[in-house]
């Protein structure tokens, strides 16, 4: 449901790539759910490689010729995933011992959303924080700060850039700071996470963004923004974030889903998944993710965040038991979810439509990890 209110945003978004360290003995890998059979590649494309996704040369990703199995352009073994060398079996960039963690050809053996996996595999290990990735930017002068604009596709874009403690060698986070309907340009910056960059459009849709469409041509500016970010300014790759309040929850949410291979994690207020968006189609894997949402609220109903959360407990294999999240009452995180894809969840006793007086700390507080 799409809400006409007038609040500030704050904004999240999810990342894809991550290190797990793997231990060598027996059991089924956590897998990502994306199909790694021995012939098919993501989303049920046929490739000519063993155990690659999306098609290539011989199994590669992107485009890029590899070896048997890889992905991200990197050679491995059989059945290798994230772009990670592994031995036979390995998913989720994890490193394990052939054999021993089972020995066919990538995946795990069960699969998310009932795409089907293939067989084998390591057991998966704690989250280990991969290393910075520099842009193309990286070492340029920076680019501007302030409102500017952007053309997409024939459309002039309004966005705005704050900087925290930039440093032109030093990779930044992105984080993509949505706005709810008719609250552009109130930027909110998260606590606890420079150096930064924060940077927010203006969305499509009267004041609102373009949100209750699996066709959303904001998908369109997210990219023209992420790549002239990269290459105008030093940003970590791994680490671009979204996160939103009401309108742009919902905008948050939906690149949390479509580019779940691209935004580290997502953080909302207020939103959900719309209906119109076929998560078993439209989403490209597990998803780290933090929902806020109050009990009394009469615009966005409390429902799109139980939902949105009870699909991700799925997706990301999380158990149904939950503890209480750092110092954040009533917040809890969700149990052995996939490791880097953890889920936290706040629902407000009796708040209204507005954004929670602690979002920004709490979001702050979930993105710092990774």
């Amino acid at each position: 449901m799409k809400t006409s209110s007038r609040f500030l945003s704050l904004v999240t978004a999810v990342g894809a790539t991550f290190v797990a360290a793997c231990s060598s003995g027996a059991g089924a890998t956590k897998d990502s759910g994306t199909p790694t059979g021995t012939t098919m590649g993501s989303g049920g494309q046929p490739i000519t490689g063993t155990g690659g996704r999306a098609s290539s040369a011989s199994g590669g990703a992107t485009g890029n010729p590899v070896g048997t199995g890889g992905d991200m352009g990197t050679p491995v073994g059989t059945g290798g995933d994230m772009g990670t060398p592994v031995g036979t079996g390995g998913a989720q960039g994890c490193a394990v011992v052939s054999g021993s963690g089972g020995s066919g050809s990538g995946g795990s053996t069960a699969s998310d959303a009932g795409v089907p996996a293939g067989t084998g595999g390591g057991a998966s290990g704690p989250y280990v924080k991969p290393p910075a990735a520099p842009s193309a930017g990286c070492g340029k002068a920076a680019g501007g700060t302030g409102a500017q604009t952007i053309n997409v596709m024939g459309r002039n874009v309004n966005y705005i850039v704050n900087m925290t403690g930039y440093d032109n060698t030093m990779p930044n986070k992105l984080i993509f700071t949505l706005h709810g309907c008719g609250g552009y340009g109130s930027l909110i910056i998260l606590p606890g996470l420079a150096p930064n960059i924060h940077v927010q459009w203006q969305g499509s849709d009267s004041g609102c963004y373009s949100d209750q469409t699996r066709a959303s041509p904001e998908y369109a500016v997210f990219d023209a923004l992420l790549d002239y970010m990269e290459n105008n300014y030093c940003i970590d790759k791994n680490r671009v974030f979204a996160t939103g309040f009401s309108s742009g929850s919902w905008m948050a949410d939906m690149l949390g889903c479509q580019r779940a291979n691209v935004v580290k994690a997502h953080g909302q207020g207020a939103g959900g998944l719309p209906v119109s968006i076929r998560p078993a189609a439209d989403c490209r894997g597990p998803e780290a993710a933090l929902y806020e949402h109050g009990t009394a609220d009469d615009q966005n109903h409390i429902h799109g965040s139980r939902q949105d959360r009870d699909r991700l407990l799925r997706t990301n294999q999380c158990d149904n038991t939950s503890k209480p999240y750092a110092n954040f009452s009533p917040c809890v995180q969700y149990d052995n979810c996939l490791p880097g894809f953890p889920v936290v969840y706040c629902e407000i006793p009796g708040l209204a439509h507005m954004q929670w007086a602690q979002m920004t700390a709490v979001v702050g507080n979930f993105f710092q990890q990774f």
